[in-house]
């Protein structure tokens, strides 16, 4: 009997000039990028660095993924011209992009940084059919383009490339002024804009979720444009009318403003001496969505000068995913993305005071805001974005389907061709058929030889393959099926379904043994480490962390090891209560 073909990994590798180690919306793009593309099931993903990582919060999302692999040069020391100790030049950083998606035989490279892309394509043209460029640079729609900008633009159009776009505004003002035609526009770009992880649960749940009204939050940057004085002084200002709100407040970034040379030394002041304000400072990226939950209106007004900005914050997602409305700017962006209606527009500081108080106290007006932000997050989930995105950069049904005939399989023989992380997969009565997996997609091909069950096969794509828990969770599901019922469903023998059952619990009692055997291996050489002088340092430094959890740069994480490995040992124990039972 057939088991289900492993198939073909599709390998991407995401790039970013981009300090991970700071909290910052292009930091969690490259992250929030990753932990998107890992979830096709049969994916590896590749994150390289441009500087070495010393903080953990931008990755804790893909740090447990065992198929995301964090790639930093300056803690493998690879050889490529000058590294700085925390730096290096772009034009090193599209060298090592290129060495790595050599090495690895990548399908597809991402780098989200305009003048690092030109420096790749000019060292590594022959790898220009698999890159996409995520445009940066374009962030107005008033102001034309930069000659350097534009000379690094016209280089990547003449090779292969594809291109990203945040918005369909960055993708028309691209066309414009490269001269895309329709038709090339439409087949070279694609308009990814932000993206977050699929809300938890539906609107009316997470609405409904305790918290109070005058509790509002903001988290990001404190920028002079990002009006986050002015913010704070709308409070104080409210709450000396006789307001009693509180603004919980995340982030510890601060830039200085040519035109406000005090503003970092007062934004300061006001975060600490505020009345009403909690400043939770630098907090992971789960810490910050357990304050908005608990919050009942999110802040994303900025300045009016940004009101003609080409880009749409992620904030709006973040706080939709939670079920919370969020005050902005009314902007052509935001009009076309909420409603011109929209109940929590405000572009002065009198009607930002004005929508602060209003939202405390009308909880009908911040539903209807929250539903528009809870929509938007969904449209904008990982779910919804991945299929067409993994498709354009080189993951499509019809590369699957040719890949697949190059193995000598017919044409004529394809069954049907199902994208089948995310969707449901179709549960086919035929038994003569062989399921193959290519990248993100499943080819039902017919064969001579009875495979599995199908339904039960469909069971298995449909789970989500990211953590051992889960899989362990899928094959107690499959070993506690009865065999009547199994039999019943797929239109075999109870002989042949209890002779896939017993040939996969070996194979999975096997795989604990060993498992098992590397816990006990790993463990005799921490107890080791630990009773030397050197390991009692070591312990008392991961005390000093707070047991944050530290790089992954090969292998699955110790997170996700040790989640794992309590996933077998359930898994084990069921198994041998089964042969009591027996």
């Amino acid at each position: 009997m057939k088991s289900l073909t492993s198939g073909i990994n599709h390998k991407v590798l995401i790039g970013g000039y981009i300090n991970l180690n700071v909290i910052d919306g292009s930091a969690f793009f490259i992250s929030g990028l990753a932990a998107m593309c890992a979830q096709s099931y049969n994916s590896q993903v590749f994150v390289l660095t441009a500087n070495p990582i010393s903080k953990t919060e931008v990755l804790q999302e893909i740090l447990p993924l065992p198929n995301v692999e964090v790639i930093d040069p300056f803690r493998r020391k690879l050889e490529i011209g000058s590294l700085g100790r925390d730096s290096m030049s772009r034009e090193n950083y599209a060298k090592l992009l290129g060495l790595v998606a050599i090495n690895n035989s990548v399908d597809a490279i991402i780098i989200r940084d305009t003048e690092t892309a030109s420096f790749f394509i000019k060292q590594y043209p022959e790898l220009a059919g698999r890159l996409s460029v995520y445009l940066t640079g374009i962030t107005s729609l008033g102001e034309g383009l930069s000659s350097q900008l534009l000379h690094e633009l016209k280089s990547l159009v003449e090779s292969d490339c594809r291109f990203l776009c945040q918005t369909n505004e960055i993708r028309s003002i691209f066309a414009k002024n490269l001269d895309l035609g329709r038709e090339e526009c439409d087949e070279r770009t694609f308009v990814l804009g932000p993206h977050v992880p699929d809300p938890k649960a539906d609107f009316k749940t997470l609405f409904q979720q305790p918290r109070e009204r005058n509790r509002f939050v903001y988290t990001g940057k404190f920028f002079k444009d990002w009006n986050t004085d002015k913010i704070v002084a709308s409070f104080k200002a409210v709450n000396q009318g006789g307001g009693q709100l509180i603004l919980e407040v995340a982030g510890d970034q601060f830039r200085k403003s040519e035109e406000d040379e005090n503003f970092v030394a007062n934004m300061k002041y006001l975060l600490h001496s505020t009345p009403g304000l909690i400043w939770h400072g630098r907090v992971p990226r789960e810490q910050s969505r357990e304050i908005i939950s608990r919050c009942n209106v999110g802040i994303g007004w900025r300045s009016e000068r940004l009101s003609n900005s080409t880009e749409f914050s992620t904030k709006i997602l973040e706080y939709g995913a939670m079920g919370r409305a969020a005050i902005l700017n009314r902007t052509p962006m935001h009009e076309r993305l909420l409603g011109s209606d929209y109940p929590l527009f405000a572009n002065s500081m009198t009607e930002f005071k004005e929508k602060v108080i209003v939202s405390s106290n009308d909880q009908e007006v911040v539903k209807n805001a929250a539903k528009r932000c809870y929509d938007l997050a969904k449209e904008h989930g990982y779910s919804r974005v991945r299929p067409s995105f993994i498709s354009f950069i080189g993951d499509s049904r019809n590369n699957a389907i040719e890949t697949v005939c190059k193995t000598g399989v017919d044409a004529s023989e394809i069954l049907s061709v199902e994208y089948f992380v995310g969707q449901e997969f179709s549960e086919f009565e035929q038994i003569n058929c062989e399921l193959i997996k290519i990248g993100s997609w499943v080819l039902v091909v017919s064969a001579s030889e009875k495979t599995l069950p199908v339904p039960l096969q469909a069971q298995m794509l449909r789970m989500d393959a990211n953590n051992w828990e889960r899989q362990c969770e899928f094959f107690r599901d499959g070993l506690e099926m009865s065999s009547s019922e199994v039999a019943s469903e797929a239109k075999v023998s109870d002989e042949e379904v209890l002779s896939s059952f017993k040939s996969r619990e070996a194979a999975a009692l096997k795989k604990v043994e060993e498992l098992e055997g590397q816990l006990t291996a790993i463990e005799r050489k921490y107890r080791a480490l630990r009773a030397s002088k050197l390991g009692s340092i070591q312990v008392q430094y991961w005390k000093m962390l707070r047991e944050r959890q530290l790089p992954k740069f090969q292998g699955t994480g110790q997170s996700f090891l040790l989640k794992g490995m309590q996933g077998l040992a359930t898994f084990r124990k069921r198994i041998n209560s089964r042969k009591r039972e027996n």
